[in-house]
């Protein structure tokens, strides 16, 4: 695998986790892209998201 292509793959890793954080940290910011129809909690659903973006 080259350099490059390393490089790409810790940087996207990088994001992803940082993303996993968000969603676990600050819920609220992702509260506008859970859909008003699903019957669930809205908080649950991001840090469910979370969890199962963490797998």
């Amino acid at each position: 695998m080259g350099l490059r292509k390393s490089v790409f793959r810790i940087v996207l890793g990088i994001f992803l986790l940082l993303a996993r954080i968000a969603h676990l940290i600050i819920p609220d910011e992702f509260l506008a892209q859970v859909p008003s129809w699903l019957p669930l909690d809205s908080s649950f659903v991001i840090i469910a998201f979370g969890i199962v973006e963490s797998f």
